[in-house]
């Protein structure tokens, strides 16, 4: 038995792929598809059924051709693969061999083999699963992709033709997926036999759907039979009970001997490339950036003059948390402001503390480590750390302690910013290059919500650091978060802005999920938002799988369900429970964030209740005049901040946007004061509360600043713009057109 090249050439490159199926699992003693057939005929009530056992003993119909003929069957047959596929004692020795082999794994198998062959540490992937399937074919990770379902998720087993159509001929992540293995990899088939009721399905989607010039290869006795597919080439085995096993011990031989040889060359390549080459250093970059102080400039700023070293440089934030994973780094360089010999760092709640330096080096657990202290001011040294002071973040100061000491490795300076405790600060010098910087958390990728939500927020200080600590406390305690607010007051614009910063500082590793409450109608339209929320689609028993697939650890992802009231107000009173009920369930599986008007329940304890008020008058000037413009004329300003934004706009920052926005160009504030005052309430006759009478309207705050804003932004539009609005619901969750077109009956408007 020879291993064909482009096999052996898979071997070496890790690039082989084996695609099993339902032979390798004949000797667990698992029902064939007959059995299973006929069970099902036997328990079914339906008298027309009873017919068709002769039909399938006879042959004269394939067991799939019997199955199609019972799909009003079908919780039976769930119930079935269910109870029947479950292993629950067997020889693994192969299915290991193979995970040896490769790791790479596709299954058409319902059952767990592969999964007990790992000892349960390859999580499967399904067609269903959105997450798992991503991480398919994604590096280098073992996985075990089944491809027809599990028995764990009978609701998704692949069973009937027309799901056999589906899977291979619609556009699906499942076919995408198989389609770069296809075209990227070598697969050879092992387990497929042409008296496989499946086999012609299987097959002859593949042949139509992945044509390509790669060449894959199949284990059979039947050669001739597997020639008809022009992707496959055959090898040829004796039979099934031995063939496979000696076929897949060679393969390792092969593999061992690629690796062995491959070990003896890499260390002389080593050992050459250390010769001519230094080691690429590994330096640990903390700066604070906390929400009360604007640190961040200055700290980018130092960040570039590492620019050209050739070096990997882990940026992180500089408090306790990070301080106490530095193990592994061979320098650490800590940028920071100081005040009385003190050094700001940040605390968990995202605010900023002052630390001695002494307290800041006792956080790092590997005291060999050396430090860099980069400063703004001079500060006292720690008795018997090895470190090096800087007190100057002048790009010359930083410039010549990067080209003397870390790429000369010398120590002795002029300049009396720089303060030496340290004999020697590396074992090798660094080389002038480019500087790879990444997350010191792995925290890299750009998430859904935009970077744009770290910069649209002003103010809130107090709020985000609560909010950031209500959110490390639901990590825990697995309760809800309940951010509550009348409109406009900035909770979607503050939970974005907060988590983000959380992510940037080693939170939620798996990333933030924002879903929109907003076009939910029924109970079924919200868990199939949190579904996807859990990154998962086309999922029907929504609560086995977190059971199934996520019992042993919680998601370190945080979902974001906005404008919830929508949900409180529009469902029905059962709906809304079986709501409540999930959404407990749920957050023993993830971290979940609401924002809404209102409260869920009262006397539910699940929920952790924040109320968020309105801006701080500082904070609403700060808004209006980062859109508008500073006002320098002291009288306009207090106009602004007392008639307009306090009086008139209730400090409101969707008031505010509204307004700021359609402002024309005024000679004075007081024109803009007059034209909110009068333009609205003196056109029209009923009383501004009466505007919001229906119930969709209950989760518009009842506040005249947001009615006032939006018809002064009317007034700013022209005639076609005017028309444009009463024809589109901008606001089809609040206020209706109706009422806005009767607020500008009176001509002088129009």
């Amino acid at each position: 038995m020879n291993i064909p090249k482009n096999v052996q050439e898979a071997i070496k490159l890790n690039n082989l792929v084996i695609f099993v199926g339902s032979g390798l699992s004949l000797k667990f003693k698992l029902p064939s598809w007959n059995t299973m057939v006929e069970h099902i005929i036997t328990e079914s009530q339906d008298k027309k059924h009873k017919s068709l056992t002769a039909i399938l003993q006879d042959g004269v119909f394939s067991p799939l051709e019997v199955l199609d003929k019972l799909e009003n069957e079908h919780n039976s047959i769930k119930k079935y693969i269910k109870s029947k596929f479950k292993i629950i004692d067997g020889d693994f020795s192969l299915h290991k061999k193979i995970l040896d082999l490769t790791g790479q794994v596709i299954t058409t198998n319902y059952d767990d083999a592969f999964e007990r062959a790992s000892d349960f540490k390859i999580d499967p992937s399904t067609h269903t699963s959105q997450f798992n399937l991503s991480e398919v074919n994604k590096s280098n990770k073992p996985y075990i992709f089944k491809l027809h379902g599990s028995y764990a998720e009978p609701d998704h087993c692949i069973i009937f033709s027309r799901q056999y159509k589906e899977l291979y001929s619609s556009e699906t992540a499942a076919k995408e997926k198989l389609k770069s293995i296809f075209i990227g990899k070598t697969i050879l088939f092992v387990g497929f036999s042409f008296s496989d009721p499946d086999i012609n399905l299987i097959f002859d989607d593949l042949d139509k759907g992945f044509d390509n010039n790669n060449r894959h290869y199949i284990l059979t006795t039947e050669t001739e039979k597997f020639k008809v597919y022009k992707y496959l080439e055959t090898i040829a085995i004796n039979d099934y009970s031995n063939g496979i096993d000696e076929f897949i011990d060679l393969c390792l031989r092969t593999k061992n001997e690629i690796t062995n040889n491959n070990k003896a060359e890499s260390i002389l390549k080593i050992e050459k490339l250390n010769e001519k080459l230094p080691i690429k250093p590994k330096i640990a970059f903390l700066s604070p950036n906390p929400l009360d102080i604007d640190f961040k400039n200055s700290y980018l700023e130092v960040l570039n003059q590492f620019d050209n070293i050739e070096a990997t440089i882990f940026v992180g934030t500089l408090n306790t948390k990070t301080l106490s994973k530095i193990e592994d780094v061979d320098l650490v360089i800590i940028v920071s402001k100081v005040f009385k010999t003190k050094i700001y760092i940040e605390e968990d709640n995202l605010l900023s503390s002052l630390f001695d330096p002494e307290d800041i080096c006792s956080w790092i657990p590997n005291d060999d480590i050396p430090i860099v202290f980069i400063t703004n001011e001079k500060i006292i040294p720690v008795v018997n750390r090895k470190a090096i002071y800087i007190s100057s973040y002048k790009p010359q100061i930083l410039n010549s302690f990067i080209y003397k000491t870390l790429r000369c490795g010398k120590l002795d300076f002029k300049e009396t910013e720089i303060f030496v405790s340290v004999s020697k600060l590396l074992n090798t010098n660094l080389i002038k290059g480019i500087a790879e910087k990444v997350s010191f958390y792995g925290n890299d990728k750009n998430l859904d919500i935009g970077r744009k939500s770290l910069m649209n927020v002003v103010g809130r200080v107090e709020e985000q650091s609560s909010i950031a600590s209500r959110l490390m406390s639901i990590i825990n305690s697995n309760k809800l978060l309940n951010i509550k607010a009348s409109g406009g007051l900035g909770k979607t614009t503050l939970i974005k802005k907060v988590a983000y910063e959380m992510y940037n500082r080693g939170y939620f590793k798996e990333g933030v999920n924002f879903k929109s409450c907003e076009s939910i109608k029924t109970f079924s339209d919200f868990e199939e938002t949190l579904i996807e929320g859990f990154n998962l689609n086309n999922i029907v028993n929504f609560r086995e799988y977190l059971v199934e697939n996520y019992s042993k650890r919680k998601l370190d992802s945080l979902i974001i369900l906005d404008n919830f009231e929508t949900v409180m107000n529009i469902l029905n009173k059962e709906e809304f429970n079986l709501i409540v009920d999930l959404l407990k369930f749920s957050t023993d599986f993830a971290n979940i964030v609401i924002t809404s008007r209102e409260k869920i329940k009262d006397f539910e304890d699940f929920e952790d209740l924040y109320s968020l008020t309105p801006l701080i008058t500082d904070d609403a000037l700060k808004l209006f005049e980062q859109i508008s413009g500073t006002l320098k004329n002291i009288d306009e300003t207090r106009i602004l901040r007392q008639d307009i934004l306090e009086d008139l706009l209730n400090n409101n920052p969707l008031a505010i946007k509204l307004v700021v926005n359609s402002r024309p160009k005024f000679g004075h504030i007081s024109e803009l004061k007059k034209l909110l005052t009068n333009h609205f309430f003196e056109s029209i006759n009923e009383d501004f509360t009466n505007v919001f009478n229906s119930n969709s309207d209950l989760n518009i705050e009842r506040n005249k600043s947001i009615y006032q804003s939006i018809n002064y932004s009317y007034t700013t539009l022209n005639r076609k713009e005017k028309i444009a609005f009463e024809l589109l619901s901008l606001f089809p969750d609040g206020i209706m057109r109706c009422s806005n077109k009767s607020a500008h009956k009176n001509s002088k408007f129009v």
